[in-house]
């Protein structure tokens, strides 16, 4: 064989052998490529076709709740203090829990600020203190906003102005654990026991004091003060929450999964644990109807108070109002899972002109970024 005959022969292996080795690369890139393809679709899509990100993954789990403040990432959240607010809609006199000489209390009206400016301050106070003491002992995601106050959050970021009290869930499990770590703080503050709601406040008025101060007031024939914290108790099986009443007529009952696990929500200048899916939460209780209901009862002289109903959008013109939309950072929502809800507080002075108070992203069932903004209900998109 010639030299020149050896040399080709040469020449064509080592070309065949190069252009195995970048078939190669290129059958492993498509592997790769198609691997990769394959986790993406994995995770949840939004329904506009945009993938439900690492990113977004990792900021909605940012708002859930864990046992302690350590675990938690509040100073990853948005800075509720820093946000515009409205001014406090607050009565221009203390709410009395009992009338100087047998005179009858003279209650606010219906959808009327019930608290003065300091009670309203104390309610916030005694929420703080009670959910400092839920998180410093490893309880801070077995108690959550609930009733009036989770619809306070979900509709104000705040106490519906109407509203007079600070309403909470804690598991029945820890029941005594808890009034225990309570009654840590006794003479400042008190609980006061009961078989479905326990009330804490703080020591009892002095009577020549100034009642717009921040102390809870006697209420007369109670064993309580007025302004408090009624924390009730909610018993969990399998499938369900239910809050714990002794009548099991009277007790309302969710699916696990719109209750745990727990996220923050905003309630004024703090964050506090909430159901997973509020707007289901609060579906349960006060059904999709369009009307609000002012108070059925005076905390503060405990009695019954006269109903009145007026649909909602009708007090947009008095207090600002949520709306809840996709958050802009994120196009598009996920099926099915977590998402960023962009909730901003607005005001209608005039419609269809309105401005916003202040708005920010936070975790919410993608169902709830469409949201209706007066009552408990989604949107048609």
């Amino acid at each position: 064989m010639s030299f020149l005959s050896l040399f080709t022969c040469d020449s064509v292996w080592r070309l065949r052998h190069k252009r195995m080795i970048i078939n190669l690369i290129r059958l492993l890139t498509l592997i790769f490529c198609g691997k990769l393809l394959i986790y993406i679709l994995s995770g949840p899509v939004y329904e506009s076709g945009v993938v439900y990100s690492e990113i977004v993954r990792q900021k909605v789990d940012l708002f859930r709740v864990q046992p302690t403040y350590k675990l938690s990432h509040l100073s990853e959240l948005p800075d509720l203090r820093k946000l515009n607010w409205p001014e406090p809609f607050v009565s221009q006199a203390p709410m009395i829990t009992r009338a100087p000489h047998n005179k009858s209390a003279v209650l606010p009206g219906s959808f009327e600020p019930s608290m003065s400016i300091e009670q309203l301050k104390l309610c916030r106070k005694l929420l703080q203190i009670f959910s400092d003491i839920m998180f410093v002992n490893g309880y801070g995601n077995r108690f959550m906003l609930a009733g009036r106050t989770l619809a306070g959050s979900f509709h104000h970021h705040d106490f519906a102005p109407w509203e007079d009290e600070v309403s909470l869930l804690v598991d029945i499990t820890i029941r005594n654990r808890v009034r225990e770590l309570v009654k840590k703080l006794t003479p400042s503050y008190s609980i006061v026991p009961a078989n479905e709601t326990d009330k804490f406040f703080t020591r009892s008025l002095d009577t020549t004091l100034n009642s717009n101060v921040e102390f809870s007031q006697p209420v007369a024939g109670r064993a309580w003060s007025w302004p408090y914290v009624g924390i009730s108790y909610y018993v969990v099986n399998k499938t369900h929450v239910s809050e714990f009443r002794l009548t099991k007529t009277d007790q309302i009952s969710w699916p696990i999964g719109i209750v745990f696990p727990l996220h923050f929500r905003p309630f004024g200048p703090g964050w506090y644990p909430a159901p997973r899916d509020p707007l289901r939460f609060l579906r349960t209780i006060y059904g999709d109807g369009i009307f609000c209901k002012s108070r059925p009862w005076s905390h503060a002289l405990e009695r019954p108070m006269t109903v009145i109903t007026t649909r909602c959008h009708s007090l947009v013109y008095r207090y600002p109002f949520v709306f809840h939309d996709v958050c802009d950072e994120y196009v598009g929502v996920a099926k099915g899972d977590m998402a960023l809800s962009m909730e901003r507080l607005v005001n209608l002075p005039e419609f269809p002109e309105f401005s916003a108070v202040h708005g920010f992203c936070l975790a919410a069932p993608v169902e709830n970024t469409r949201a209706e903004t007066y009552f408990y209900d989604y949107r048609n998109e």
